[in-house]
């Protein structure tokens, strides 16, 4: 009779903890907590990526809610299913229509267990006045200088400023060499100004004294 006991309390103590697992609260974040877009119109599309974070839900599903003016946002994926998760925002074709003016979107992210811990993430879509003649870039410093030794240690990334009187201006940058060594890299997480360029360098099987020039 005690051993059954016993037996029937274990039982419970383990149904109340499936119970409280299953009854936990979702807790999600993201970074940024919100976005603000730049577009010219007739302009490129402007991307950026949402980091998402949860805890106590398998998976996440998303939507957008662009409050009634075109569906001028657009995400990737619609399920988020590991954390963290990147989530891509980028205005679409629709958004290239808009005259210029501030528009607003809600991403809502939410878990099918516990709908009422959803989060809705702010969106803003600034659409700039097309720029008048020539875009301008201003990049700063204008040279950078690298000294390496062969076989040595890899000299440290350096950094470039790109801005532009433009607003909402974008731009592509990419790196080349007058040699033949593909020793110069260049990367951005960001093609819209101001933005900050990291260059490097890559000194593998370069000969000792060469002066290179990219």
């Amino acid at each position: 009779m005690f051993f059954l006991r016993m037996r029937v309390l274990a039982l419970l103590a383990i149904a109340v903890v499936f119970a409280g697992i299953a009854c936990g609260q979702t807790t999600i974040s993201t970074v940024p907590s919100s976005v603000a877009l730049n577009q010219q119109p007739g302009g490129s599309f402007q991307s950026t990526i949402l980091e998402v974070s949860w805890t106590g839900a398998t998976t996440l599903t998303v939507s957008v809610n662009t409050y009634g003016v075109g569906n001028w946002l657009s995400i990737s994926p619609l399920t988020l299913v590991n954390t963290p998760a990147p989530l891509q925002l980028y205005a679409g074709p629709a958004a290239t229509a808009l005259p210029t003016g501030v528009y607003s979107a809600g991403i809502q992210i939410a878990s099918a267990t516990n709908p009422a811990n959803a989060i809705t993430v702010g969106v803003t879509l600034s659409v700039g006045s097309p720029a008048q003649g020539n875009p301008t870039l201003l990049v700063s410093p204008a040279t950078l200088s690298f000294t390496a030794q062969a076989g040595g240690i890899v000299p440290t990334p350096q950094t470039l400023n790109v801005t532009s009187p433009n607003a909402g201006m974008t731009f592509a940058a990419s790196a080349s060499t007058t040699d033949a060594y593909n020793w110069l890299q260049v990367s951005t997480l960001n093609t819209l100004v101001p933005a900050v360029l990291t260059v490097s360098v890559n000194t593998a099987g370069m000969p000792a004294g060469i002066a290179a020039k990219g």
